[in-house]
């Protein structure tokens, strides 16, 4: 797969072809269409955040469609698009309640 990966902190993205990762049961693979890249991912890259192991691909707002899936997963299919997050808000507290998902607690 083609892919954009920090390799090492404070040194350019790397763009190149990488393996497959792996699928779990529970996983999908997603063909990524479109993502971009934040201020959290500049921070990766900078060494300011840092995350390990590495090499890490970026980009944690990303869309596409479902590649492939884990034996386990029932509700999804091959085909379908999807967009990925990552963050999982309560749905409850006063930043949820207006709309503003991005600040919950």
């Amino acid at each position: 797969m083609k892919a954009v990966q920090i390799i090492e902190y404070n040194r350019p993205f790397h763009y190149g072809d990488f393996p497959l990762p792996d699928l779990g049961p529970n996983e999908a693979l997603v063909r990524v269409k479109a993502s971009g890249l934040c201020l959290t991912d500049l921070h990766l890259s900078q060494g300011r955040q840092r995350i390990e192991p590495l090499p890490r691909i970026p980009g944690h707002e990303s869309a596409g469609e479902i590649a492939a899936l884990g034996a386990e997963v029932k509700d999804w299919k091959t085909g379908q698009r999807v967009l990925v997050v990552i963050d999982v808000p309560c749905q409850a507290c006063c930043h949820c309640l207006t709309g503003q998902t991005q600040r919950c607690r």
